[in-house]
């Protein structure tokens, strides 16, 4: 059964890792994005408007999924941390 745990618990930390470094990059790109987004200030017209919407709409969107990543992410820490507890080896 420890060995089981171990591999699971091996599991759920290197996918925490990758997590992290999604979350990482997604913040990153973000950043860039909005750095973008703020040129489109001085664009006037109706083609600038609709392109700010849809800007705002893929900003929306990504503060969504990134929050489900961090609900996500919680779920997997208490998820290890049960494990944890479980095998009381840790």
């Amino acid at each position: 059964m420890s060995s089981n745990i171990t591999m699971d618990l091996d599991q759920l930390l290197q996918a925490e890792r990758e997590l992290d470094l999604i979350l990482s990059e997604l913040k990153e790109n973000e950043r860039e994005a909005r750095k973008l987004y703020e040129k489109l200030n001085a664009w006037k017209g109706q083609s600038a408007t609709k392109l700010r919407i849809k800007v705002e709409v893929f900003f929306y969107q990504l503060d969504t999924r990134t929050q489900q990543l961090l609900k996500q992410k919680q779920e997997m820490l208490e998820a290890i941390q049960r494990i944890k507890d479980a095998d009381g080896s840790y």
